[in-house]
């Protein structure tokens, strides 16, 4: 045992990013969204088509500095909270899709500029079409709600979200006949790993209570663990401990950690971290 080293710490100021299992329910989603939104384009005459890229996490004035400025920016609000996601393209890029339902094909975009009243309204007919299939491609039992809001000009400049805030930001690529450009999707991340959490089973009306128990089995909570490594002390050692003080583990740097489930060993893997939080990567199972 020695007292005082330096350690080096976890860095706390980092945005945390979304948990695996979010990420994953995140990126179907959106995917679904691209093609989905793809076809809405095409019902409404537009030829263009929308294709999902990437999806990052940063501090929300970071996040709110990577939008066209100007733009021409959706607002949508989502699930039972109805937290706010933005949806920013350029205000050409908007003209662009808002003609081809006009049937007119541009092959250079439009000049940045504000809407028409008649533009307006056929934006709304666009991003009501648009939010529908968004929310019929979340992929877990029920839709989520999803009610278009408001267009306005100039998002990053808004103040839409708490500067303290950390955001997602999804990039998304538009291609028509004028060309590529991007399109961001912004959306709080802590509202959207709420959202993402373990839906409640469903209630059987009917059937056997052996089927009513398959339903309810797989959302019984199991503790895991992660075992850093261990060490033996004698009583007056352990008496001795104050604050400040560290313990030489038995566990190597490079040797694999062990998770517990149940205090039974699964799993071996190693630590990280995903923003501000540590995090456990599977690397093998343990062998029974």
């Amino acid at each position: 045992m020695i007292s005082q080293p330096t350690i080096q710490a976890f860095d706390a100021r980092s945005v945390r990013g979304l948990s695996t299992v979010s990420r994953r329910t995140v990126e179907r989603w959106l995917k679904s969204c691209a093609a989905r939104s793809t076809e809405v384009l095409t019902s409404l005459g537009i030829k263009a088509t929308l294709a999902y890229e990437s999806l990052s996490t940063r501090e929300a004035p970071d996040a709110m500095a990577m939008l066209a400025d100007p733009d021409a920016a959706a607002i949508f609000q989502v699930g039972g909270t109805r937290f706010p996601a933005v949806m920013s393209m350029r205000p050409g890029c908007l003209l662009a899709l808002l003609h081809g339902m006009l049937g007119v094909d541009a092959e250079e975009w439009p000049a940045d500029r504000n809407l028409t009243s008649v533009e307006t309204s056929l934006s709304e007919l666009l991003f009501d079409g648009l939010r529908r299939e968004w929310s019929e491609a979340w992929p877990k039992r029920d839709p989520i709600s999803i009610s278009y809001s408001r267009t306005i000009a100039r998002s990053p400049r808004a103040r839409l979200f708490d500067p303290a805030s950390g955001l997602i930001v999804v990039q998304f690529r538009v291609t028509c006949g004028c060309g590529e450009v991007p399109l961001h999707w912004v959306m709080p991340i802590d509202d959207v790993e709420h959202l993402t959490g373990p839906a409640a089973p469903a209630t059987a009306s009917r059937g056997t209570a052996g089927a009513r128990l398959a339903d309810v089995v797989p959302m019984v909570p199991l503790p895991l663990s992660v075992e850093l490594g261990r060490v033996q002390l004698t009583v007056s050692e352990a008496e001795s401990l104050r604050r400040g003080d560290v313990l030489m583990l038995d566990q190597t740097v490079r040797a694999p950690l062990t998770a517990r489930v149940a205090g039974e060993a699964k799993y071996q893997g190693r630590a990280g971290r995903i923003g501000s939080r540590l995090c456990f990567a599977i690397d093998a199972l343990v062998e029974d």
